[in-house]
């Protein structure tokens, strides 16, 4: 029951690969990248309440981003738009965006020191792995098709070539 709970904590907790497209940021730790942390009855626990807390202040955060961006559309819509709260808005919007880096940063700061130095070894060369797989993905979604099937334009403009 615990490898289970570990489990589901831990995709939760790293949130991707596991519903990834072929080139997609993973944002998931798979079962087998857990268990390379190996993990203390003690380190699952923080981590898992560490994961309970961020989550719920970031459903307050995007709630509340949410919210701001309605307003802005809005205020956009009305006849007389104010430039002041459409600034005012949309630095409250960027604000809350930092917050949230900030969140994801202190939680994986404090993630960071629950482990040992090896499970922190192991952690950073997991995210190599992910990253270089993204990276991967995304070369070769930018290769496409072959030039001649893309319709290039050979720049005399639109209509037919003669």
């Amino acid at each position: 029951m615990k490898k289970i709970i570990l489990s589901l904590l831990f995709i939760v907790l790293f949130a991707g690969p596991l519903f990834a497209q072929p080139g997609e940021r993973p944002r998931h730790l798979k079962r087998e990248q857990i268990e390379k942390l190996n993990l203390s009855d003690q380190q699952q626990e923080t981590l898992r309440a560490l994961r309970s807390t961020t989550q719920k202040e970031m459903i307050d955060l995007r709630a509340e981003m949410r919210k701001m961006r309605v307003d802005l559309a809005e205020m956009r819509r009305s006849e007389n738009p104010d430039r002041t709260k459409f600034e005012t808005l949309t630095r409250g919007i960027a604000d809350l965006r930092v917050r949230q880096s900030l969140l994801r940063f202190d939680a994986h700061q404090k993630m960071m020191n629950e482990l040992t130095p090896e499970q922190q070894e192991a952690f950073k060369e997991i995210q190599q792995d992910m990253k270089r797989k993204f990276r991967d993905g995304r070369a070769a979604r930018r290769q496409g098709p072959p030039r001649s099937d893309r319709g290039e334009c050979d720049g005399r403009g639109p209509g037919p070539r003669n």
